[in-house]
Order: C-alpha cells, then sequence, then structure tokens
C-alpha cells in the first residue's frame, strides 16, 4: 500500500490515476481487516494522509499542473478519503478518541485544500463531500444536534463531544454547513452517497 499511495503523486498522469483507483480497492476490500493487527488509524496516518499531504505541495502540484492534471488528482483523493472514512465510521466508533482525531484531521485537509488556490471544480466538489459525510454521522447517531434551550440532555458525552469539536472546526472555513446538513435531515432526505470517481480524463467533480 505505501508503494500505491508514494505513486498516487507520480508526474506521470496514468501511473498516477492507475495508482489511486488500485489503492482505493485495496483499502475497501473485505479482506483488509481479516488479518491481525490491522489498526484502521493507521490506514489514515500512514497511507492516505502522507498522500494528501504531498498533494499541498506545490512543487508536487507543479509536475502535472494542466487541466485534468494534479487538480484532478486532488479531487480524486478528496473523494476516496470521504469513501475510505465512511466505509469504516461504524468500526471507527467504537473508540471515540480515534473517531475524533481522526475527524478532524480529515476536516483540517478538507479546510486546507479548499483554501489551497484558485476557486475551481475542487472549491464546488468539497463542501458537497463534507456535507454527505455529515448526513451520514448524523443518520448514525454519531452527529446530534443539542437538544432545544431547556430541554434535558439526552445525547452521551461522546455525542456532545463530537458535536462540539466538528462545529467549532466547521466554523473555520463552511460556518452554514451543520444548519444546511441539519435542514436537509430535518425534511428526510436520505444522505447522498459519496459521487464516483470521474473517469480517467475526466474533469468533473469526484468528490
Amino acid at each position: 500500500m505505501d508503494a500505491l499511495a508514494r505513486q498516487c503523486v507520480n508526474g506521470f498522469r496514468p501511473v498516477r490515476q492507475a495508482a489511486i483507483g488500485h489503492l482505493q480497492k485495496v483499502l475497501l476490500a473485505p479482506q483488509l481487516l481479516s488479518g491481525e493487527h490491522i489498526q484502521l488509524r493507521l490506514i489514515f496516518e500512514e497511507i492516505i494522509f502522507p498522500a494528501l499531504e504531498n498533494l499541498l505541495k506545490p512543487q508536487v502540484f507543479q509536475r502535472d499542473p494542466s487541466p485534468g492534471g494534479m487538480q484532478e488528482t486532488r479531487m480524486r483523493m478528496c473523494s476516496m478519503l470521504c469513501k475510505i472514512f465512511l466505509h469504516y465510521l461504524l468500526d471507527l466508533n467504537e473508540s471515540a478518541k480515534e473517531l475524533n482525531d481522526l475527524w478532524l484531521k480529515i476536516l483540517n485537509f478538507y479546510d486546507r485544500f479548499l483554501n489551497c488556490g484558485k476557486k475551481d471544480q475542487l472549491a464546488e466538489s468539497l463542501p458537497e463531500t463534507v456535507k454527505n459525510i455529515l448526513l451520514v454521522m448524523h443518520a448514525s447517531q454519531i452527529l446530534v444536534p443539542p437538544p432545544p434551550k431547556g430541554a434535558e440532555e439526552p445525547r452521551s458525552p461522546a455525542q456532545i463531544e463530537m458535536w462540539t469539536l466538528t462545529a467549532e472546526r466547521l466554523s473555520k472555513f463552511l460556518p452554514s454547513m451543520l444548519d444546511e446538513v441539519l435542514s436537509r435531515a430535518d425534511v428526510g432526505q436520505a444522505p447522498a452517497p459519496p459521487l464516483q470517481d470521474a473517469p480517467d480524463g475526466a474533469q468533473g467533480p469526484s468528490a
């Protein structure tokens, strides 16, 4: 997996695209958790996060700055991060501290990608990616809003902490997002699944 993650920032586009596709398949494979000593946290911290960190570097972006180049790669990797996180969300929720730490790091990356350059397709797609994650977390009773003022607090300490840290972090770069998510949930709209990856060479949003 390390080798695939390193190739996700390869300057040669076909190699990069193939590496992202193969890496996603490996990370979503049911066999991944069948072995001993597999820690989900390490999948993010040692495989996905380093690749995302590299994609934020200007010198890496300049390896393929053309339309459909590194910008599309950023979109695909942000989309993959969403898919992997949601795929393992319930498993991660077995440890509130681990989930909270990972979730904050994911929001930090999305904030940085959203503000790393000019307003483009990534700026359009990333808020929808975050919204989809929030909707799934809300539907899973992981992200639960506070009760009306004066009402008894029905949430667990873990739910209170998750809501507080999420609201605080989102206020820095997507301040209206939680209100949008709650409005969407109130009208009974089902959580939208993460969008599929754009075909190789396509330039539509994939996150």
